[in-house]
């Protein structure tokens, strides 16, 4: 029994807080390790019946994040082949030496 004035703490799994948290960290630099992270920390908190906001949060941004580099990816190649093919029209079947892309200016070597 604790005595007046006596803090006490009640014992609580730190497990769910501390995955969470690495998953937000981790969700930037590499998302799909949040979203590993993100899911344990949901099932321990699961387990220990203990918040899991951070662990939620962790992620949903890892998801979303994922997302959208791939979509970042996608579009850059479509568009990059895009305008690859642009520039060998122009250079190669043209035989144009130099000219413009929308705001780039090219020179055919």
């Amino acid at each position: 029994m604790s005595e007046p004035g006596e803090v006490t703490i009640r014992s609580q799994d730190a497990t769910p807080f501390i995955l969470g948290l690495v998953a937000i960290i981790v969700a930037l630099p590499f998302p799909p390790a949040a979203i590993v992270l993100g899911g344990l920390g949901l099932v321990s908190a699961r387990r220990s019946s203990t918040s899991a906001v951070l662990a939620r949060v962790g992620l949903v941004l890892g998801i979303v994040l994922t997302a959208l580099g791939v979509v970042a990816i996608v579009l850059a190649v479509v568009f990059g082949l895009d305008a690859f093919t642009v520039l060998y029209h122009q250079c190669e079947v043209l035989g144009q030496e130099s000219g413009r892309y929308g705001p780039f200016p090219y020179e055919c070597s």
